[in-house]
């Protein structure tokens, strides 16, 4: 049984972490999974996540998502949110939530400063009929040392 349960953790844990991916030399794109394209979409109201893992600490993270109306009318509320578990999110960086109104092309930078955690993710919660183009670049620093 002792084995079992230690089978089903390792399990758990590849599980949980095959949802995101290492961003690395400073600059990437989140993703909804590790082999998806760069840009995703979000149709109607089904929820959306872009997942990306930042190893060590950074003095600046920011997340700068742009969303490109396709059809219908484009509404959603957005939030960068951290994790250090990579399973519990919570709400990081400022602003603390982007609201996507019906036009063209639109974008808003999440900036964290300094990072506390290891994962992240943009939550998209749209509403209503649309379908809306986002590819989200990734950009950490960390100050030089003098």
């Amino acid at each position: 049984m002792k084995k079992f349960l230690i089978l089903i953790c390792l399990f758990t844990l590849t599980v949980t972490q095959a949802q995101t991916f290492r961003i690395t030399n400073g600059l990437g794109n989140f993703k909804s999974t590790i082999n998806h394209a760069v840009t995703d979409t979000i149709t109607d109201a089904v929820t959306k996540y872009q997942y990306g893992t930042i190893d060590g600490f950074q003095d600046v993270i920011v997340v700068q998502p742009t969303f490109t109306k396709i059809s219908g009318t484009a509404a959603a509320t957005v939030k960068l949110q951290g994790s250090i578990d990579g399973t519990n999110y919570v709400d990081v960086g400022s602003p603390s939530s982007y609201t996507v109104t019906n036009v063209a092309t639109q974008s808003v930078a999440f900036t964290v400063t300094p990072s506390a955690m290891k994962f992240y993710r943009l939550s998209i919660v749209p509403s209503g009929t649309q379908s809306v183009k986002v590819v989200t670049p990734v950009l950490y620093r960390l100050r030089p040392v003098r």
